[in-house]
C-alpha cells in the first residue's frame, strides 16, 4: 500500500486529477542484505522494507498483544471502587466505556508513540 502514490501523497485540495508528488522518506524502499544470516544457496540476498512499514509492524504488534489487556484494567478499576458498570448507555453491555476500554490503551499508545 505504501508504494501506491494515491496512499502515500498528501493532497492539497479534492480534486480527482492527475497525482504528482514526491513521497516523503518514509515511503521509499531500504534494501537491507542477508547474507550474514542464510546460507549462499537460498534464494534471496536482500529484503526491501518501507520505513513506514516497520512503524505499522509496531502498532500491529501492540494492538494484538498488550491493548487487550485495557479490558482487564478497567475491571481491576471497578472493582477497587464497586462499581459494576461504567454506564447504563448501552444496556446490558456496560456502557460505552465498557466497550472502549482497549481502544484507551491503544489512544495512549499511539499518542506516546508519536511523541517520542
Amino acid at each position: 500500500m505504501g508504494r501506491s502514490l494515491w496512499l502515500s501523497c498528501p493532497r492539497k485540495d479534492l480534486s480527482m486529477g492527475w497525482l504528482d508528488c514526491y513521497p516523503g522518506s518514509m515511503f521509499k524502499a531500504k534494501y537491507y542484505s542477508l547474507q550474514p544470516w542464510v546460507p549462499s544457496w537460498f534464494p534471496f540476498h536482500e529484503v526491501s522494507f518501507l520505513p513506514v512499514q516497520k512503524h505499522a509492524l509496531a502498532f500491529g504488534l501492540f494492538a494484538s498483544s498488550i491493548a487487550p489487556f485495557g479490558g482487564f484494567f478497567a475491571s481491576g478499576f471497578k472493582r477497587a471502587f464497586k462499581i459494576k458498570d461504567f454506564g447504563d448507555s448501552i444496556p446490558g453491555h456496560g456502557g460505552i466505556t465498557d466497550r472502549m476500554d482497549c481502544q484507551m490503551v491503544m489512544a495512549v499508545f499511539s499518542y506516546i508513540y508519536y511523541q517520542s
